[in-house]
């Protein structure tokens, strides 16, 4: 990487080996260290292309909507995505195909939070206000929603999101009988909870995503407020997109008394069959999140 890299500009290397106040290292910790070192590196930065295509889950989402907090302060203030100085783009090598028949397997058994989405699913003081799951479902994912599951309310709402429109017509039908004994057989989930979400588009699954929380939002603060708890376990350019409407849901639900929350279950391993890596033909998608990228 130094040596490609190199040749443009300057490289930094990042190691997080150590603690403040000799707090205890974990995952989550680990990703709030990360994130701040990096976004003190940008100070000053006008033009930001963050590569999601090899970093894991949890590091590109900590990534991401952590710059997102920098460019964007929780002002409501829309102009900013264009006029705020700082052109950020997130670059995704995808191929869905390929994402299909990589297993997960061993998930930690302590779940991570997303730094700053992790408050409403923590809290004791919280744990009794009304909460909706949102687990966007990906192939062989079924350790990680189970280890998610089990921290999640009996009596919680579970809206499934599975990708469709796909390359395969029949994916959507698949990953329902993978979930069935755990989100509906076991849940009672209703079919008319599934949220349907572009395999290839990242804002429409965006657009999908805010649009359901905002509605139980609304309809759950006659109640007392919400906890809105989405897991990413489908391909990158939908958790993307979920990212990007959890990102906008804090800032609306910063005067209110919902919260969103991130937790996801880190696998400690990935299997996958090495001559189907080596055929892989993954697709780019650059994503414009914030500024002008054809500024002059």
């Amino acid at each position: 990487m130094e040596g490609i890299f190199g040749t443009i500009g300057k490289v930094e290397t990042y190691f997080i080996d150590e603690t403040e106040e000799d707090e205890e290292l974990n995952a989550t910790i680990m990703l709030r260290l990360g994130a701040s070192k990096i976004l003190d590196y940008l100070e000053g930065v006008t033009d930001i292309v963050l590569d999601v295509s090899s970093l894991p889950r949890i590091a590109y989402l900590t990534i991401m909507l952590s710059i997102l907090a920098r460019i964007i302060p929780a002002t409501g203030d829309q102009d900013l995505l264009t006029h705020g100085g700082v052109t950020f783009q997130v670059l995704v090598g995808e191929d869905p195909e390929l994402d299909s028949e990589i297993a997960a397997q061993d998930p930690s058994n302590d779940l991570v939070l997303i730094p700053g989405y992790s408050e409403v699913f923590q809290s004791e003081t919280l744990r009794d206000m009304p909460m909706v799951w949102f687990p966007i479902l990906g192939e062989n994912r079924l350790a990680q929603v189970l280890k998610v599951e089990s921290n999640i309310p009996d009596w919680a709402e579970i809206c499934p999101i599975l990708p469709h429109p796909s390359k395969d017509p029949r994916r959507g039908d698949k990953l329902l009988t993978e979930y069935d004994s755990t989100l509906f057989a076991k849940r009672q989930t209703p079919l008319s909870n599934i949220i349907y979400a572009h395999e290839g588009h990242p804002f429409e699954v965006y657009r999908q995503l805010l649009e359901a929380m905002l509605r139980f939002r609304k309809t759950l603060s006659v109640i007392g407020g919400s906890r809105l708890v989405i897991t990413p376990l489908a391909s990158k350019l939908i958790t993307v997109g979920s990212a990007l409407a959890c990102f906008e849901m804090k800032m609306r639900s910063v005067d209110s008394s919902s919260g969103v929350a991130i937790p996801y279950a880190e696998p400690k391993r990935y299997v996958a069959d090495v001559d189907a890596l080596r055929s892989s033909k993954p697709e780019l998608s650059v994503l414009v999140l914030t500024g002008d990228p054809y500024l002059v």
